[in-house]
């Protein structure tokens, strides 16, 4: 009995003859859709509606060296688990649980978090087989059987992506490789949602921050408990924001990894400044230019830019030099001005162009000053391009969407450049062939041909046509194919040096 499939829903499925239309009108009318899908969202309210909140909770000193240290693994993270649901998908025996956990995060960042959200919660969904005999019993006893330990994939939440279903949605059709997916519910998210939240509109800046922080050591202690499961072939995946999420995660965590980025921007200002959300901003809330602690905001993002500036030099055996760098860089404030100097120029064609996207769209633009000072913060801590490259680049596979209303083009490249040994592939449909895809004959599958490179064949970037909404609609074996693909990679090793 299938009994997954009342919680999962089906995925989007049409004739071949209207999924081709679809695609072809939705190529086109990918952006327009976004920006009416963020109008409709706007609707129970905007984004950071009491302002900046306390940018202080996030010490990136303190807390890069705490990763240097290694606490998410030693410390390691203590989950309870249930089962839900066991059953069969498409002829694959299969088991849901969903745990929850203390969150492991250091103090400032768990008083910094509503009550709500301090209990975490996952769901894993595994095929029988990686049982064998044994049973989740909060550590007791193995969650995997000796003899068959499957790859296992976390998954990390976009925005507004409340629970788990959409997700589980994506994945589940992985079961049939083998594949674990440990799903990850984001603080400010579904059960972990404060009531005074309006959906996903989060209440001040300070609580992206502690957001974006809280995910990145739960993922890194969940990557942990992986490990320590005895699963060697592990990867993650986010898309939109969870794809920023899951890309620094990787940048953090010392060991090889499967990378799936879907629709990622290159840092949250992309978004929440130049693209569709843009006129969900609370502007006016974001006219002061203190935090509710009196931290005066450019002070705040100046000091935060020093440890942040090494870090994105960093490689993981240099995470350990880390807290010697710092004491060499003290008052480099006047290097983190000119960096921003270098960038105002650019800066200042990105806002004509949002601005440009607010008046299209009826909204007010921001004054200059708050509209800098929002994007500094962003940039500052939300930028994937300031971490470290992931050991290992080649086993990332990320997707984009030609005409994507949230995420431009520009910035999904400047992603893919901070990874060396990148290739653009232009992705298209063909039929599946026997030797490529078991027990799936009735579908297709995503293959791509890729551009010369100078490179070794490292990291990928696949392009799918129509926006952020019509792209996670109709591109989702896309982007399952995408997740089998990093898995194989990290599987086959990394490439020779000089290859």
């Amino acid at each position: 009995m299938e009994v997954l499939k009342p919680l999962l829903g089906s995925s989007f499925r049409s004739q071949p003859a209207i999924n081709a239309l679809l695609q072809h009108f939705l190529g086109y009318a990918g952006k327009p859709l976004d920006l009416l899908y963020s109008r409709i969202g706007g609707l129970n309210g905007r984004f950071f509606p009491d302002g900046w909140g306390n940018l202080g909770i996030v010490n990136l000193k303190e807390d890069i060296d705490l990763i240097k240290q290694g606490a998410w693994a030693s410390e390691g993270i203590k989950v309870e688990w249930k089962l839900l649901q066991q059953g069969s998908w498409e002829g694959v025996p299969y088991k849901l649980y969903e745990g929850s956990y203390r969150t492991p995060c250091v103090n400032r960042i768990y008083d910094a978090l509503p009550a709500e959200s301090r209990r975490g919660r996952v769901q894993l969904l595994m095929p029988a087989a990686g049982l064998g005999a044994t049973q989740l019993q909060r550590g007791i006893q193995p969650l995997f059987s000796g003899r068959h330990t499957p790859a296992a994939v976390l998954h990390l939440a976009a925005t507004g992506d409340h629970g788990f279903s959409r997700r589980l949605r994506l994945a589940a059709p992985l079961l049939q490789q083998g594949v674990c997916q440990l799903v990850h519910e984001s603080p400010y998210y579904g059960a972990r949602r404060p009531p005074q939240q309006r959906g996903s509109k989060l209440c001040a800046v300070s609580d992206l921050l502690a957001l974006g922080w809280a995910t990145i050591y739960e993922s890194l202690c969940l990557l942990g408990w992986l490990e320590a499961e005895g699963v060697t072939q592990r990867g993650i995946c986010g898309l939109s924001m969870g794809g920023v999420h899951a890309s620094m995660t990787a940048g953090l965590y010392p060991r090889p990894l499967a990378i799936t980025p879907l629709l990622t921007p290159r840092s949250a200002a992309v978004a929440y400044c130049d693209g569709a959300l843009a006129p969900l901003m609370a502007w006016r809330a974001l006219l002061q230019e203190r935090d509710v602690a009196d931290n005066e905001v450019e002070r705040v993002v100046a000091a935060a830019a020093r440890p942040v500036s090494l870090l994105h030099r960093a490689r993981y055996v240099r995470l350990q030099q880390l807290e010697q760098q710092l004491e060499m860089v003290e008052g480099s404030r006047e290097l983190w001005q000119q960096q921003q100097q270098q960038q105002q120029f650019s800066a200042e064609l990105q806002r004509e162009e949002a601005n440009g996207l607010l008046a299209a769209l009826g909204a007010d633009a921001p004054p200059a000053d708050t509209f800098r000072r929002l994007r500094h913060v962003l940039e500052t801590y939300t930028d994937v391009t300031r971490y470290p490259t992931p050991v290992r680049p080649d086993a990332a596979v990320l997707v984009a969407a030609r005409h994507d209303g949230y995420v431009d083009m520009a910035s999904v490249q400047a992603l893919q450049a901070h990874w060396p040994g990148s290739e653009l592939r232009l992705v298209a449909r063909l039929p599946v062939r026997p030797w490529q895809q078991a027990r799936c004959a009735a579908t297709v599958s995503y293959r791509c041909w890729a551009a010369p490179t100078e490179h070794w064949p490292g990291s990928e970037l696949r392009l799918v046509d129509g926006g952020h909404v019509s792209a996670f609609l109709l591109h989702q074996e896309a982007f399952r194919a995408a997740l089998r693909d990093s898995l194989a990679r990290l599987e086959a090793g990394a490439p020779p040096a000089g290859a």
